[in-house]
């Protein structure tokens, strides 16, 4: 398939400045981070 022009990926963040998905990924570990990561990228 294709690739286009990258898409800027923005997670979801509250007005105090938190951002939950953001802290999930982090919590996982590097395996699974990598992993989410590369979903992430081919979205």
């Amino acid at each position: 398939m294709p690739m286009g022009r990258p898409i800027p990926v923005v997670f979801f963040k509250f007005d105090s400045g938190r951002e939950p998905v953001r802290e999930w990924l982090k919590s996982l570990d590097r395996e699974n981070r990598k992993v989410i990561g590369e979903d992430i990228k081919t979205l």
